[in-house]
């Protein structure tokens, strides 16, 4: 659909006269961040849900001093109690929400009643690997409503939006006098040791040509690398004071344990000398300085730390807000530190995978269809369908759009950096700056890494409640690994985490079986009882137990006694007594 372009010479979105009483419904390319979107959904006289891709966004916009209204925040943990009253006591409603609980709150209210706003949503194709399911049931809860606004500054290049989206209406502002940074780019082959020299440098009195071409020290440096590992690997180089580094990422155990003294910080949290983010710091965040260097890591052999050129770099460019208190000086300038992957697939043998994806959804397809409904839910629970372009959506399989334009989209990316970044940035318009850095002084320890088996100990070991609940709202089958292991039979397993994982598969269907099984108390020979295991095992697919007799004692669902019955004068046969524990069957 051919866009509407707006031309302003205002400074916010909430100047523009036609959108006084909200955002337009559509698609909203606003071209430049800090002008206010998010802003004037919070604060116009009507109801308003604003969906956010991190928890984050919601906090710093529900805590805005500016608001006119009270805002409500929704993501785990909060419940349908605290937003009834909530809605109680304020007429005109404001509620942000991640994309994980939208869900939730579309069978909280009538969505007739509200005006929604999809923040950042070009979010919705480089986040699909990690957030799948929130990211399709957001798509198809927006139905729910009658108005509603994708905005971002970086929208979803055209070539790779979906088909339902492409028949909304189009907006694009254009504003006068559009600032455009200067990307300074490092090529390096190993991008952590050109980060640390950086670094180092900082230390040593960094000083760069200013806004103004005065030449200033930098006293604050933004990093931006969406790998926890790369940072820890970084400061570990460094060996920065815990004093100086800020830390924004996903505070989840294994972060944690990979940035070992290094804490994970609030986005509201004072800067500090050397400030680090991930993805969580790419999107929506407003950071404030006065005198900050913004810094890109990008190694070629880690997807996840590519930045498109289109989207993420001018997210990351404008995260440094500028108004009257703050005016970084550096804000014209930005070092991007790159390094290339030489190793990814030709555009023809990308093509036969994508051929080869297509085939396979129509297999998909054509097997979901002739399934009974036990079969399909087999399918969904034993395949591993995220790998395929399909998906299930009202007990229906469909090819899947959405995960074909992220495909193709991440190929894009990948390809940009091994044809050399440079030309990315010239065709948008940049004007760049190439140079190498010296890095062959820097010794760098390996890449740090937190396996299986320490997770697993500190779980098994650890007597904060809190710590346990994270553990396995994280890892969802150590709750179970606890139930069905001891220490000791963890210790003869040697901790392995493909062993671990089969062994409980088994016992798992052993106790269902048991649970299940339909046996008449009384007196069982133990070679019926062998005879019986066997079978049982075969049918259960129990694949990495030994059947033994005594299993049905140590299930807990009988009581036995070992008992010998003379069968006649010359034959006693040996056995177990059986009887059913009725009170524990479900």
């Amino acid at each position: 659909m051919k866009p509407t372009i707006i031309k302003t010479s205002t400074r916010y979105v909430s100047e523009i006269e036609q959108f006084s009483e909200g955002l337009p419904h559509g698609i909203l390319n606003k071209t430049k961040a800090d002008v206010g979107g998010s802003y004037l959904a919070i604060n116009c006289p009507t109801n308003y849900i604003v969906v956010c891709p991190f928890k984050d966004l919601c906090d710093s916009l529900e805590a805005d001093k500016n608001n006119k209204y009270n805002v409500f925040k929704i993501y785990g943990g909060v419940e349908k109690e605290d937003f009834d009253l909530y809605s109680k006591k304020n007429k005109i409603k404001k509620i942000v929400v991640t994309f994980d609980s939208f869900d939730k709150l579309t069978t909280w209210i009538n969505p007739k009643d509200y005006k929604l706003l999809i923040d950042e949503y070009h979010l919705i194709i480089s986040e699909l690997d990690y957030r799948q399911d929130a990211i399709e049931s957001l798509l198809n809860s927006i139905k729910l409503f009658d108005y509603y606004t994708f905005l971002s500054a970086t929208p979803i290049e055209e070539e790779f939006e979906i088909s339902s989206l492409k028949t909304l209406p189009h907006y694009i502002i254009e504003w006068e006098n559009k600032f455009k940074v200067k990307p300074i780019i490092y090529n390096s082959l190993n991008t952590n040791k050109a980060a640390s020299l950086l670094i180092d440098e900082f230390y040593n009195g960094l000083e760069l040509p200013d806004i103004d071409n005065k030449m200033t020290r930098v006293k604050e440096l933004f990093i931006f690398t969406n790998s926890v590992s790369d940072i820890a690997t970084i400061l570990k180089s460094s060996d920065l004071d815990t004093e100086d580094v800020k830390i924004i990422c996903g505070d989840r155990i294994r972060n944690k344990k990979i940035l070992d003294k290094y804490s994970i910080n609030k986005v509201t949290d004072p800067n500090k000398k050397v400030n680090f983010f991930t993805k969580k710091g790419f999107q929506g965040v407003n950071l404030f300085s006065n005198n900050a260097l913004v810094v890109i890591v990008s190694n070629g052999k880690k997807e996840q730390t590519l930045v498109n050129v289109s989207t993420e770099f001018v997210q990351i460019a404008s995260r440094l807000r500028y108004n009257n208190q703050y005016q970084n000086c550096f804000r014209h300038i930005l070092f991007h530190i790159v390094s290339r992957n030489n190793e990814i697939e030709s555009d023809d043998e990308f093509e036969q995978i994508m051929k080869k994806l297509q085939s396979n959804a129509d297999e998909w397809i054509d097997l979901w269809d002739k399934a009974n409904p036990k079969q399909k839910i087999l399918i969904e629970e034993k395949t591993n369908l995220e790998a395929e372009i399909v998906s299930v959506v009202n007990n229906t399989m469909i090819k899947n759009e959405l995960k074909e334009n992220a495909l193709r989209y991440k190929r894009k990316i990948k390809k940009e950096y091994d044809e050399g970044i440079e030309v990315a940035y010239q065709s948008k318009g940049y004007e760049v700056i190439s140079c190498a850095l010296d890095v062959a002084k820097v010794i760098l320890n390996k890449s740090i890494k937190v396996g299986f088996r320490e997770l697993l100990e500190d779980y098994m070991t650890t007597k904060l409640q809190s710590e346990t609940d994270q553990y396995e709202k994280e890892y969802k089958y150590f709750k179970d690994i606890k139930t069905y292991f001891n220490i000791s039979e963890l210790n003869s397993l040697r901790w392995n985490e493909k062993n671990i994982l089969n062994r409980l598969d088994s016992k798992i269907k052993l106790n269902n079986m048991f649970k299940n099984l339909d046996i008449q108390d009384g007196f069982y020979s133990n070679q019926d009882l062998k005879k019986l295991l066997n079978s049982l095992f075969k049918e259960n697919k129990i694949n990495y137990l030994i059947p033994k007799i005594t299993m049905f004692k140590d299930s807990g669902y009988y009581d036995v006694k070992k008992v010998n019955r003379q069968l006649s004068t010359k034959v006693k046969v040996n056995g177990l007594e059986i009887k059913k524990k009725y009170k524990f069957i479900l």
